[in-house]
């Protein structure tokens, strides 16, 4: 970090190496101070009147910076705003219908969320990644929906798009194949193990440029994490496949570093994460493990799927799974 006192504007340039702070000795910003308080003996040479006159320049514009609800959500990034609302709309739309008379758990298993059954019986491998983006529960979708805005907003500013959805995508997948080969027929839902691989990437990248070490920069990571952890308490939660995503983004944070201290683990962090991937997908292979079996609940999702006009795929999976019982009766 590089400071200087000129007569310019206040400005912030950022390079590879480092981050150069630029202040106007008589416009020092308060958020500054309080950013960086070992700093402050800079400004020690400042007398009360100069004090008094940088807070009174600064008052309007502090008040006039602060946003509105609606300002704060049109400033997040594009992958972060897309999702959130995505999510918030599939479950709206879930508890909509389930108030027609429909069952909530049939319904979220038509919408795609993660149920071995048909993932065995009909070879439905989607639902290993579109689980992520339903929601039953409204305190577990208020819950995930404020940890993406907080994640992703830092995530993707830092990242871009690309590796947002990268990094998203690749922890939901993971999470869904950890309960997979770990669990029988479970229904699981909710977009918490992408959460935690977008975690795992943002403490590698403190680590990686020493921001960790700032008292404000803790604040916020024990608060990210702390957040993870009470969703992880929830009633219900899997938390194998929140151990799934964080082992995932730990890796492919490193994957993205670009510290040369960290340039020899880079290549480990990608050969085990090719690995990890192997070994799961061939556990997934061979796992058999498909009870126990809810026949009312299944009826149930082919009757939605009869209701919705679905009728080819309502026949096609009421075959499947004629033929997966019998084979796990033999069983």
């Amino acid at each position: 970090l590089e400071i200087e006192m000129n007569q310019d504007e206040t400005g912030v340039i950022v390079t590879d190496t480092s981050t150069r702070i630029s202040l106007n000795e008589h416009k020092i910003p308060e958020q500054f101070l309080k950013l960086f308080p070992k700093c402050s003996s800079i400004f020690d040479d400042l007398s009360d009147e100069q004090v008094q006159s940088i807070q009174q320049t600064l008052a309007p514009k502090a008040l006039a910076s602060k946003k509105t609800f609606i300002q704060f959500i049109r400033a997040l990034p594009l992958g972060t705003l897309s999702t959130s609302i995505f999510i918030v709309s599939i479950s709206l739309i879930l508890n909509g219908l389930s108030l027609l008379g429909y069952d909530i758990y049939a319904l979220s298993i038509m919408f795609g969320a993660y149920y071995k059954t048909f993932i065995m019986a009909h070879f439905e491998i989607f639902r290993l990644f579109s689980y992520g983006f339903i929601h039953i529960d409204i305190f577990h979708l208020l819950m995930n929906t404020y940890a993406l805005i907080s994640l992703g907003n830092f995530m993707e500013r830092i990242y871009g798009l690309k590796r947002f959805f990268v990094t998203l995508i690749s922890g939901i997948m993971m999470g869904g194949l950890f309960v997979y080969v770990s669990q029988g027929n479970v229904l699981l839902v909710g977009i918490s193990a992408g959460l935690f691989s977008l975690l795992g990437v943002l403490v590698v990248y403190l680590f990686e440029t020493g921001l960790v070490r700032q008292p404000q920069i803790q604040t916020q990571l024990w608060r990210m994490v702390m957040m993870n952890v009470l969703i992880s308490l929830i009633p219900g939660i899997s938390v194998i496949g929140h151990i799934g995503g964080l082992i995932t983004g730990v890796l492919i944070g490193l994957i993205y570093a670009k510290s040369k201290t960290l340039e020899h683990i880079k290549k480990h962090a990608f050969y085990a994460l090719v690995l990890l991937i192997t070994a799961v997908a061939g556990l997934a292979y061979v796992n058999e493990s498909a009870l126990p079996l809810y026949g009312i609940t299944d009826q149930q999702v082919v009757d939605i799927a009869n209701d919705f006009g679905l009728t080819w795929y309502a026949e096609d999976v009421s075959e499947a799974l004629i033929e997966h019982y019998q084979k796990v009766s033999y069983e």
